[in-house]
């Protein structure tokens, strides 16, 4: 059993049926002399969608941590207005290349180098993600949807899959990560795999959004497997993330974490075909949070961006120009200083 580090990161355990235990824990003091025995996946299905799982990234030093786009992004409607979406004398860095309207590899290129940014940036705080001295590689496989890029370090390493944005199904979910798991020992440390934490939240009820009963979209229950009590999110891409982590979880041998809606569980387990796990939340500290969330004083562009998903991702913020703050996920607010997972457990020996 190795040793954990003492941490700072807030803990909140929920698990179902039995009862409520909190804890607390916060960004990892340095430790020397890390010697990973596993790998943590961290998958999202775009550049932006990461920080959904970052309260529930694990505080072990015998964890990689393997940070995972599956796509680059590049069919945002967004990088059609980037310029007028770019607040920067708020703090919003614009995005380069800077992408012409419809052109979608530039799109994905902007996403990338913002993505890129964010994780360098949020290694300064976030240590379990920080890559140490890194080497960059290109590998093809249709699996990943062509070419998947790879900066892989000696503690962490970052990959930028291919597989294309708005299109993704679970099938595909699965065959890339399977690819992803064959490159180790040629690409990626030859590791089990500990966890995979998915940033894939997804919460599509039956009577909010555009996706509805009434539109006739959800006649079946796992159609629509959502509450409208918090953030409506249908998007397909993370939709088939949700839906592929019941036949990845049996890769790893402490299961996989799903970035899920609080309330609504029931019809959400329904729809994966999981009838097992247990539901944990995670709160990250406030100065955690800060960093990556944070908002100053107002000003002529609203309030100073201060956090890096703030100034990195500001110009894909919705609903609004800036992303919403709050302690909980509710109807506005979809990047909480609480995120809650069902956790499924894994199979790997």
């Amino acid at each position: 059993m190795p040793t954990v580090r003492p941490v700072l990161r807030t803990t909140a355990l929920l698990v179902l049926s039995v009862l409520v235990v909190t804890a607390t824990t916060g960004a990892l003091l340095s430790t020397p002399g890390r010697e990973p025995t596993g790998l943590q996946l961290i998958l999202s299905p775009h550049p932006d969608d990461e920080l959904l799982v970052w309260p529930a990234i694990e505080d072990d030093p015998a964890s990689y941590t393997v940070v995972v786009t599956l796509s680059r992004g590049e069919a945002t409607g967004f990088c059609d207005q980037v310029q007028a979406r770019t607040q920067t004398r708020a703090g919003e860095v614009l995005p380069e290349p800077q992408p012409a309207a419809g052109d979608t590899a530039a799109c994905g290129r902007a996403r990338v180098e913002a993505w890129s940014s964010f994780l360098t940036q949020a290694a300064e705080h976030t240590e379990e993600i920080r890559r140490g001295t890194t080497e960059r590689a290109r590998r093809p496989d249709p699996r990943w949807g062509g070419q998947a890029d790879f900066w892989v370090g000696d503690d962490a390493a970052h990959v930028v899959l291919s597989l294309p944005d708005g299109a993704l199904d679970q099938n595909r979910v699965v065959a890339a990560v399977e690819a992803l798991l064959e490159s180790r020992g040629e690409t990626l440390p030859d590791l089990p795999l500990r966890r995979i934490l998915s940033a894939g939240y997804w919460n599509d009820s039956a009577e909010r959004g555009s996706r509805t009963e009434a539109s006739g979209d959800c006649a079946a229950a796992q159609d629509c497997p959502g509450t409208p009590a918090v953030f409506e999110y249908e998007h397909p891409d993370h939709r088939a993330l949700s839906l592929a982590m019941p036949a990845l979880a049996p890769l790893t041998e402490a299961g996989a974490w799903v970035s899920v809606p609080t309330g609504g569980v029931s019809s959400l387990r329904r729809a994966l075909g999981s009838n097992t796990g247990r539901l944990q939340t995670m709160t990250l500290a406030p100065p955690d949070y800060e960093v990556l969330m944070g908002l100053g004083p107002e000003g002529e562009q609203g309030p100073e961006r201060l956090g890096l998903q703030q100034q990195l991702y500001g110009w894909l913020a919705f609903p609004g120009q800036w992303w919403p703050v709050g302690e909980v996920v509710d109807r506005q607010v979809l990047f909480a200083r609480e995120q809650t997972y069902l956790v499924i457990p894994g199979g790997a020996r």
